[in-house]
């Protein structure tokens, strides 16, 4: 079955804090939680939503495991590099019948990955300036996000406005 409304979250410093829990030599994973009001907006059962993270897949799975939320996801994507989000957006949004981009809203920590793939497909991008790259700038328009909230309590309004 094909949705039309899709939610692609980020993992790393969107859905949890990563400060201090990226060490390579001790990564606390028992440490980490979810951001509040991030399991609220998980669990709604609509719209669909994807989980699309990047980096080492063991350590990822890890922190899926360990943060409860593989459940909450109609599918998860691990990358290996950020970059490659791009090619994994176009094809969420192609396989899961998104006809209109706005239809898809792609929820990220950082303007340099999500929010500018995400604009370069016409989807709503939704940017939380949480972690280390809080204080990249866009470094031209595409990388403007739609919505900038500071946290998930303000998702639903923000994006109502549009």
């Amino acid at each position: 079955m094909k949705s039309t409304k899709l939610y692609i979250f980020d993992l790393d410093d969107t859905l949890y804090d990563t400060s201090f829990r990226l060490d390579e030599v001790t990564p606390n994973f028992e440490t980490m939680k979810l951001f509040p009001d991030a399991l609220e907006i998980l669990k709604k059962k609509e719209p669909e939503k994807i989980l699309v993270t990047h980096g080492e897949r063991k350590r990822q799975e890890k922190k899926i495991k360990t943060l409860g939320i593989r459940g909450y996801f109609k599918e998860i994507y691990i990358c290996a590099d950020g970059t490659e989000k791009l090619e994994l957006f176009k094809k969420i949004v192609k396989e899961y019948g998104v006809e209109n981009p706005k239809n898809c809203v792609i929820i990220g920590d950082r303007v340099d990955t999500e929010i500018r793939f995400g604009n370069m497909l016409g989807c709503v991008t939704v940017y939380l300036p949480r972690g280390k790259y809080s204080k990249l700038s866009p470094v031209d328009a595409i990388e403007i996000p739609t919505y900038t909230i500071h946290s998930f309590a303000e998702l639903e309004s923000a994006i109502g406005r549009g």
